[in-house]
């Protein structure tokens, strides 16, 4: 290849629903805008992440991915990637992964570039070795805490490389008000308020949260948690909730729009999981100057400074949880250099340097065919 070939580069989503990594995808791609790149994203139709993406100006192409071995989804990607002249297939989802890499299987010059967002081991099968080790030119991984993982799993350490995730914070430096708390949930206003913002996944391990809690309102009966989002595990919380006596204490609140405006309602941002690839819910509470308490796992330790911006907790350990917990809502000038450390450290999570730092993956991979 010439080093002067166009960069065209398809991307491949799958997810029907609006979480951390489509937000990711969608950062990613408008920061690429500002590059000589062409992007075209290939997600479901009816996707938020489609309808998102349509109202932004990104070409976005409709695939009904529906089961991995499929021939529909692949036989229309393969038409795209010649229509196109697609000289990068970026999979970022688990699902688009194969794609990307039969992609790759039917159309050789294409190189693959697949990002890693969660700290999970990889399968040691025949499927997962085709798709780390044979049809996948780069892996990015948005933390070391991955990196570590995907290299203890046997994958070569040249083929990844680490880049972090990156946010828009227009939308959260530019908040102006917060929400009522007292009037959507009954919150005394002079409560503290702990929030926490991730999907009720078993991973991310709210119940530990909720058991701290017990503790927590012995000693600080003014102050309420805040548990956003919505999954599998919703009812099984809300019955630990109940079960506790805690529904004065703890809500739930389901998927929220307003996030940014709960943040700034907000004292404490507080993450409980037991895996977690960096926690971009995290970096936007620090934009907001929260203080953060978070768990010693997969890439948390890269975004909370222990002592500094927050404080790292052992993974599963309620006790430790709530210790953390009651040390800052006791202390509001401690609250408060917390969140101006973390705003400042904040800062290097931005989407420009995301989008700059793949455009650069792209180019190196077009022009030598390699990173390394």
């Amino acid at each position: 290849m010439g080093n002067t070939e166009k960069i065209n580069v398809l991307h491949l989503n799958t997810a029907h629903t609006w979480r951390g990594g489509e937000n990711q995808v969608f950062n990613l791609i408008n920061g690429l805008k500002n590059y000589d790149i062409d992007n075209y994203l290939a997600c479901p139709p009816g996707s938020p992440l489609f309808k998102k993406a349509r109202n932004s100006d990104i070409e976005v192409i409709s695939v009904n991915f529906k089961g991995e071995l499929r021939l529909f989804p692949i036989k229309k990607l393969f038409s795209i990637v010649k229509k196109l002249d697609i000289n990068i297939v970026h999979s970022h989802t688990s699902h688009a992964l194969l794609f990307g890499c039969l992609l790759k299987l039917l159309h050789p010059r294409v190189k693959h570039v697949t990002t890693r967002r969660v700290d999970f081991h990889t399968h040691k099968n025949p499927v997962s070795s085709l798709k780390y080790r044979k049809r996948t030119d780069m892996i990015i991984a948005v933390s070391d805490g991955i990196k570590q993982v995907m290299i203890s799993d046997g994958i070569d350490p040249h083929k990844i490389v680490v880049i972090r995730s990156g946010l828009d914070f227009t939308k959260l430096d530019n908040v102006s008000e917060s929400c009522n708390l007292s009037d959507e949930f009954g919150i005394p206003e002079d409560n503290i308020i702990l929030i926490n913002v991730a999907s009720l996944a078993d991973h991310k391990a709210q119940k530990y949260l909720v058991d701290a809690m017990n503790t927590v309102i012995k000693e600080i009966p003014n102050i309420s948690l805040l548990i956003v989002g919505e999954g599998k595990l919703y009812e099984p919380l809300e019955n630990q909730i109940k079960k506790s006596g805690l529904q004065d204490y703890v809500r739930l609140t389901g998927f929220r729009e307003d996030v940014p405006n709960l943040l700034k309602a907000s004292d404490i941002f507080v993450t409980s999981s037991y895996l977690e690839g960096l926690g971009t819910s995290t970096i936007e509470a620090m934009r907001m100057k929260l203080p953060v308490i978070g768990t010693e796992t997969g890439g948390i330790p890269e975004i909370i400074k222990d002592g500094e911006n927050g404080f790292l907790v052992p993974p599963r350990d309620p006790g430790k949880l709530a210790e953390a917990i009651i040390k800052l809502a006791k202390n509001e000038v401690l609250r408060q250099q917390m969140g101006k450390k973390g705003y400042e450290i904040s800062k290097d999570f931005s989407a420009e340097k995301m989008a700059e730092q793949n455009y650069l993956v792209y180019k190196k991979l077009i022009n030598s065919g390699k990173i390394n």
